[in-house]
């Protein structure tokens, strides 16, 4: 590698990659809470042409993942990575595996909601997921420019880091609209409304410290850009504490004990993918530290084998399921998938996460 300053940023991104899948996993995985993704009326209709939708989307992205995937490592073991376009693939790896989390976690919802004896999510006037992953973003954006030094802040990462900010606030604004115009109660509407004002406030303050640094790129101007990242951080996180009580966020599904269990290895699956592609990010980065080490590449080709046996237990298992006799999964696809869905078999998953947080979790 030929600087420190590529070393960094190489490092830079491969953790925030990882803190990104690991936190989208963390609230619709490790969760265990039977909520759709997609709540668009469309989306939310129990039908058998549902179903194919979203499982043809979760075996396409699949696909995309386990061939970018082999890319990375291939690119790994060359020995001649272009380390500027190498983080732009490992970007697009992991914002695949967030895609595809999203994406199970709600084709899991439809799947479990349709055994016998299950009733479907009861929805309020706060999309908690759309409203948390809004949240992230803020967060992911101020940890990068709290990260930064002055000549890490190229124009290129500062319009980008703007766009995703500005896109965050204008979700948050949307979902704080939509919930104070259908709240019951009148102190509710008007807490929601200051929300709205708190968040624009504070966003508004740190994206015009940003304009300023692009203007003019200073350690003062840095640091004024570093000031105002708390309070969009606390800001942020005051809103969703608010917005997702109950009231507002409605009911998990209530599961038949089969649909529990159909739904945990639905989710653990996931989890297994979203494990080894975190894995990955942190031998690469480990890697960068010491190129000469071949231990951290056979770590990333172990890594690309587990994404590629969860990825066929995965897609076994959704064209195992016949949704329209309101039956899970057929035992026969489970045998074929070599799956178990005890009730443990999600914490399995979950115990080959690494217990890295980076400061991201709640």
């Amino acid at each position: 590698m030929s600087s420190r300053n590529e070393v960094r940023e190489v490092v830079i991104q491969c953790e925030e990659c990882h803190s990104k899948m690991l936190a989208v996993g963390e609230l619709l995985l490790l969760s265990c809470e039977a909520r759709p993704v997609f709540t668009e009326a469309i989306d939310m209709e129990l039908t058998n042409e549902t179903f194919k939708h979203f499982r043809d989307k979760v075996i396409d992205k699949l696909n995309h993942i386990l061939l970018a995937s082999r890319d990375i490592a291939s690119q790994i073991h060359s020995g001649a990575v272009q380390w500027k376009s190498f983080c732009v693939r490992l970007t697009e790896l992991s914002n695949m595996v967030v895609g595809l989390t999203e994406l199970s976690a709600h084709i899991a919802y439809l799947i479990a909601v349709n055994c016998q004896d299950s009733r479907a999510s009861r929805l309020g006037v706060v999309n908690k997921y759309k409203l948390c992953q809004a949240k992230l973003d803020l967060k992911f954006c101020c940890s990068r420019l709290k990260r930064s030094c002055v000549d890490d802040l190229d124009p290129h990462l500062l319009v980008s880091l703007c766009s995703t900010i500005s896109k965050a606030l204008s979700t948050m604004t949307e979902v704080c609209k939509h919930a104070s115009e259908k709240a019951k109660d009148s102190e509710d509407q008007n807490q929601f409304k200051l929300c709205i004002k708190s968040i624009t406030s504070t966003t508004s303050c740190l994206i015009s410290s940003v304009k300023c640094f692009k203007s003019n790129p200073s350690v003062d101007h840095l640091r004024r850009i570093i000031a105002f990242c708390d309070p969009v951080i606390a800001t942020s996180n005051a809103l969703v504490t608010f917005a997702s009580e109950e009231e507002f966020v409605g009911s998990p599904a209530r599961l038949s004990d089969k649909a529990t269990e159909t739904h945990k290895s639905v989710l653990g699956v996931t989890m297994s993918i979203v494990s080894a592609s975190i894995q990955m990010c942190k031998a690469i980065r480990d890697l960068v530290y010491d190129l000469s080490h071949s231990r951290h590449r056979e770590r990333i080709r172990l890594c690309v084998d587990s994404v590629d046996k969860a990825s066929s237990k995965l897609r076994d298992l959704l064209l195992s399921c016949d949704f329209e006799k309101r039956s899970s999964l057929s035992a026969q696809g489970l045998a074929a998938s070599g799956l178990s869905v005890s009730s443990t078999s999600l914490d399995s998953s979950a115990s080959s996460v690494p217990d890295v947080h980076d400061g991201y979790s709640d």
